[in-house]
């Protein structure tokens, strides 16, 4: 049985988010002081708010958003907005329960917001897990050699468009210089290559990162194995505190519940309405 989570409350609710933002910030600025910044990064703070733009990558997600944003920052909500409009992108705002009111709601949908989706933050205590990996499944962390292969596979699982040389310099560029806080993995079905997984550690917090697989290995046990192996790593880096941040009701979401994490919070997406419906 895992160890009982602490009680929730809005601060324990703020340090979890604040793993969202410390590694957006790892991953964003990573990539950001590549030479030239060839991808036109932005990371903007505003009070306890930051703003986080990716020019040449519109649809990726880890671009476009906002995170910490509170009623205490409600005097730079136009000047955020603007931020982003600026470079003729939308973006969305990232609201953990407790930082928003009646009237900064109705200042997003002024301003062309509207609240269209919820994102869930889990948490739990790390242990070491007992059980054995599923069946033909191994994890293995992912050499400096290998990261070519790490970051194609990463496209693929994702299903996204495989990065062309140039970008993978760029995500390179992060990785290698982020090896104090985050551990990469590769799942393999056999002695296929089959799913990846990310943990970014800061502090005594682990964050379960991204982590998906190929369409074709999917229900296989990989993404369980992934979970649980950066569990265990995570035990190994003395953490206090797990967190992760999946799709609700998604596998994600019920692999990370099955391994003993729960629902810290769900937060309230806020994305711009198309020119039309304004």
């Amino acid at each position: 049985m895992n160890p009982t989570p602490p009680v929730m409350t809005l601060e324990l609710a703020r340090q979890i988010e604040q793993m969202d933002i410390d590694y957006s910030i790892s991953r964003l600025g990573g990539m950001q002081v590549a030479p030239g910044n060839p991808l036109g990064i932005q990371i903007k703070n505003y009070g306890n708010t930051f703003a986080f733009l990716i020019k040449a990558w519109p649809n990726f997600w880890y671009g476009q958003k906002v995170l910490g944003f509170s009623t205490i920052d409600s005097a730079y909500l136009t000047d955020i907005v603007l931020f982003f409009r600026q470079d003729s992108l939308s973006c969305r705002f990232e609201i953990i329960p407790g930082n928003l009111d009646e009237a900064l709601a109705t200042r997003l949908y002024e301003l062309g917001l509207i609240q269209m989706g919820f994102s869930t933050a889990l948490y739990g205590i790390p242990k070491r897990s007992l059980q054995p990996l599923p069946q033909g499944v191994t994890v293995q962390p992912v050499s400096p050699a290998q990261l070519d292969l790490f970051i194609d596979l990463y496209q693929d699982c994702f299903e996204y468009p495989r990065l062309v040389e140039k970008e993978k310099q760029i995500v390179r560029h992060w990785i290698e210089n982020a090896q104090t806080e985050i551990d990469c993995f590769t799942a393999s079905v056999g002695n296929q290559p089959a799913g990846i997984g990310i943990l970014f550690s800061h502090g005594k917090v682990s964050l379960l990162a991204d982590a998906a697989v190929l369409p074709r290995y999917r229900s296989s046990g990989c993404h369980t194995a992934l979970v649980q192996h950066r569990i265990d790593r995570a035990v190994e880096r003395g953490v206090d505190l797990l967190t992760s941040f999946p799709a609700f009701g998604s596998n994600s979401h019920r692999n990370l519940e099955r391994a003993g994490l729960r629902i810290a919070y769900t937060k309230t997406m806020w994305y711009e309405r198309t020119i039309e419906a304004r």
